[in-house]
């Protein structure tokens, strides 16, 4: 047995004597420790918020990162938005349905903000004609054209005189055979207005179905882009905006079957994973509870026991949030995972010290004394245990990853707390329990008794066979390094079963680089300009977009074809002249005898005949009518022109647009694309596969070497997988180091040293192996492993080296309780930690599968590798 050293001295009597006060006023102690959990809840619930902002998981300091926060600065429209994919049937109902969308969202501004829907808006209707193809203007051109006559003849008299005046005009031309092909159009609104009016159902004539409408577009599916207002102090920052959305959209699709509207972007995918994660973290917290309690309820030798135990995680966890609100203050997209870290770490306290009470109990001892020894005992590796780990948890601190930084701090602070509850509160607890001497006598007299019956010098050949076992594969794990890999692609994380990741997919299918497309801003001009053509030329750049590129294409012919039509029209309308009541009635009768005329033209087509009759009599029914109430003729009259100014207005709009330009362009586009500087955002799409890191790398290396200031999708993806994957060797070294630093001043021995930490570096190699045979590469989630391998890696070998060095007799260790105790916290923290796995959530379920192979990994070498390497030791 060896001696102990000053510091260890110093550490158990200090341990010892705060235990020795507790259990002599065990009530005072307990109540302490629930008012103690009781003020860390109320803390918790009053102060302790949950913020989901995805950028606050690493530091702003990069340059990656800065340069992204500048773009953001310049184009807030960017960040955190919504995305509505409205898919219709036919061209016209899926625009009209978005526009409809965005007006509706538009009258919400404590939801939303920058509202846009393309291809709706004013300028989608005054510029709109110029994105269809020339054969489509000039068709609009011929139309306005063929118009030319009737606008002519209305703008000089804008009224019923005016009509009459176009049919004196028309008649001889349609009485030898060279009817205008638009007459039958313009003869049938004219009846059908007055159709309407005879019968009571008065209703403007629509003059713009004299024309050809353009034509919609050529696409079912439509876009709305908004950007919802956050609230990133609540549990759920876009729920109202997303519950509004989601109320319209199933609104409008109940009303307009074979619709669908679907909600992604930004802003809808984080809150979803969010939820998720929330809803995966909670269910993992009780679930790894109900584990841990089972599995304890097993392995102690008496029911009694479980209660010091489950009043550790119980009160502990509350004093752990009370600890988060005070250091931190909120809760990440990676910290909301504390309560299982806690519930997986803090039992382990608590096992080791009731299972060493338990045999000190079965040696004969009294409770008081039991407990005040079990402490005593365990105090050491309890106290390193809680050092290494706490280091190993801050050693994120050191890293710009202040996401997993801000877990190890609060995760730092809980172990702390376990630590201090299992010295204080569990030995309290205990020497008030009814725990019969007895029965754990007969248990641990069973457990020597198996223990004598085992071959002299270990655990012979099958646990040295296994030992070999473990360490070829560890060596395997060894050669596996080189493939390990980090993916930082956030969007491999995601559940691809949310609603907002499936309609995010079925997009990316139509345009698969413009999530990753890097961003760069500039003023334009010559030196944009050639950037712009050196981005295109590399192999790896599929296209590069300005807001030039969403200008129409060949403006000018289209431009001028449509000035040619208007050259034929008037300027303006001249104001219509007083008519009294017998004047109007002149212009209708020859308005209807010059209709019966058309009507039995010979030489009028069949159509125009038959629409020409229907005017006539219509006219002759109002006329009629009019011998009682002389004044519903002009009734009539207004409701046949009344239309005529706007139609005449937007035809002339039409033939005296403007070029299309970066200043008048839509808002929407011009806020994405245009800073309110001046300067342009340039989009440089990639023309690989980005879902591969190997490829992603490749093309934002080539396009950051046209410009040090390139950022973006691909550029933040890149530089964020820089910053953890630096994280994790910085945090690795750092706690190796911190560890060691703690372990040799105390343990004062080399070898003792190395035998703590062999079990690590062989569970390291072995997790390694794992994620490289099993492709589950290291993630933002799961790099928790490092700091929990290395404190779950050193804390089972501490307490088995330490047990070891008190016993003296050679692999008396196998004989005691100690074991059990490693045992019991590896299942109990492998059903904590496992319950992570079952998440539906990407990222909690790669945390809780890394973890689960490390608490594997890490009991093979404790249990199956370190009795063997003390054995070789001391037989050596």
């Amino acid at each position: 047995m060896r001696q102990a050293t000053g510091a260890q001295r110093f550490i158990v009597a200090a341990v010892v004597g705060c235990t020795e006060a507790c259990v002599s006023r065990p009530w005072r102690t307990i109540l302490a420790f629930l008012a103690l959990a009781l003020a860390g809840a109320a803390i918790a619930a009053a102060t302790l918020r949950v913020d989901t902002d995805p950028g606050l998981m690493i530091s702003n300091e990069p340059k990656f990162s800065r340069d992204y926060q500048a773009l953001i600065a310049d184009f807030p429209v960017l960040e955190n938005g919504f995305l509505i994919v409205v898919d219709a049937g036919n061209t016209g109902e899926g625009r009209r349905l978005a526009g409809e969308i965005a007006d509706h969202l538009k009258t919400r501004p404590g939801l939303f903000t920058n509202v846009f829907a393309p291809g709706h808006g004013r300028y989608f209707e005054t510029h709109g004609l110029l994105y269809l193809p020339e054969a489509e203007v000039d068709k609009i051109a011929a139309d306005v054209e063929n118009l030319a006559p009737l606008l002519n003849s209305l703008s000089l008299q804008p009224d019923i005189g005016g009509l009459d005046d176009l049919l004196q005009q028309i008649v001889p031309v349609a009485e030898v055979g060279q009817a205008p092909a638009e007459l039958a159009r313009l003869l049938g609104a004219m009846a059908d207005t007055a159709g309407r009016f005879n019968k009571g159902r008065t209703a403007p004539l629509d003059w713009s179905s004299l024309g050809n409408k353009p034509p919609e577009p050529d696409r079912t599916r439509w876009y709305v882009f908004a950007k919802p207002v956050l609230d990133y102090s609540a549990l759920e920052a876009a729920g109202a905006p997303m519950r509004e959305v989601r109320s319209l959209s199933a609104a409008l699709e109940k009303n307009h079957p074979g619709v669908s509207i679907r909600l992604t972007g930004a802003a809808a995918i984080d809150a979803e994973e969010f939820e998720s994660v929330s809803k995966g973290a909670v269910t993992a917290a009780v679930t790894s509870f109900v584990l841990v309690a089972l599995t304890i309820l097993i392995g102690f030798p008496v029911l009694v026991l479980l209660v010091p135990a489950l009043a550790l995680i119980v009160l502990g966890f509350l004093a752990t949030a009370g600890f988060a609100a005070l250091s931190i203050g909120y809760l990440n997209m990676i910290s909301v995972a504390f309560a299982v870290l806690f519930i997986g770490l803090g039992i382990d306290y608590a096992v080791h010290v009731v299972l060493r009470f338990a045999e000190e109990r079965a040696k004969g001892r009294d409770q008081r004394e039991a407990a005040v020894s079990a402490v005593r005992h365990t105090a050491l590796p309890l106290t390193l245990c809680t050092v290494t780990t706490s280091l190993a948890f801050l050693s994120f601190g050191f890293t710009d990853f202040v996401g997993m930084a801000q877990l190890g701090v609060i995760s730092a602070g809980g172990v702390v707390i376990a630590l201090l509850a299992s010295v204080t509160l569990v030995p309290a607890i205990l020497v008030l329990l009814p725990v019969r001497q007895d029965r754990l006598a007969a248990k641990f007299a069973r457990l020597r008794s198996g223990d004598a019956g085992a071959a002299p010098g270990g655990g012979g050949f099958h646990l040295r066979a296994a030992a070999i076992a473990v360490v070829v594969l560890a060596a395997f794990g060894a050669f596996l390094l080189k493939d390990a890999r980090f993916d930082g692609d956030p969007l491999n994380l995601k559940d691809p079963e949310a609603p907002s990741m499936i309609a995010f997919n079925d997009i990316a299918k139509d345009e698969p680089g413009q999530t990753y497309a890097v961003q760069f801003v500039s003023k334009p001009g010559p030196e944009l300009t050639r950037l712009v053509e050196r981005a295109k030329a590399l192999p790896e750049v599929s296209g590069v977009r300005t807001i030039e590129d969403l200008l129409p294409e060949n403006q000018d012919a289209k431009l001028e074809r449509l000035n040619r039509a208007g050259d034929l029209l008037p300027a303006e309308i001249l104001p219509a002249s007083a008519m009294s009541e017998g004047e109007r009635r002149e212009y209708f009768s020859s308005v209807r005898s010059l209709s019966g005329r058309i009507a039995g033209a010979r030489r009028v087509p069949e159509r125009v005949q038959k629409t020409a009759k229907r005017l006539a009599e219509n006219i002759a029914e109002a006329l009629a009518a009019a011998e009682q109430e002389p004044a519903r003729l002009a009734e009539l009259e207004a409701a046949l022109i009344e239309g005529f100014p706007s139609f005449f207005q937007d035809i002339r709009r039409i033939v005296t647009l403007d070029r299309a330009t970066p200043g008048n362009i839509a808002e929407g586009l011009k806020e994405r694309y245009v800073s309110p500087d001046g300067r342009w955002r340039v989009e440089i799409l990639p023309s690989g596969n980005m879902r591969d890191p190997a490829e992603l790398n490749r093309f934002v290396t080539a396009v950051s070497a046209l410009h040090p200031d390139m950022t973006g999708a691909s550029v933040d993806i890149k530089g964020s997988a820089d910053v953890v994957a630096e994280a994790m060797r910085i945090a690795s070294f750092a706690a190796l180091v911190l560890v060691c630093l703690v372990l040799f001043p105390v343990l004062r021995s080399v070898r003792d040293v190395l035998l703590v930490l062999a079990p690590l570096v062989l569970a390291g190699l072995l997790v390694v192996g794992y994620s490289v045979a099993a492709e589950a590469p290291f993630n933002f989630a799961n790099v928790i492993v490092i700091p929990l391998l290395i404190g779950l890696g050193v804390d089972s070998a501490i307490h088995y080296v330490l047990r070891a060095r008190g016993e003296s007799e050679r692999m008396a260790v196998s004989g005691t309780w100690t074991p059990r105790a490693v045992l019991i916290s590896a299942i109990t923290t492998l059903g904590s930690f496992g319950t992570l796995w079952m998440s539906g959530h990407r990222g909690l379920a790669s945390m809780g599968e890394l973890l689960s192979i490390s608490i594997v990994a890490t009991l093979l070498c404790t249990l199956v590798v370190l009795p063997e390497l003390i054995r070789w030791i001391r037989t050596g």
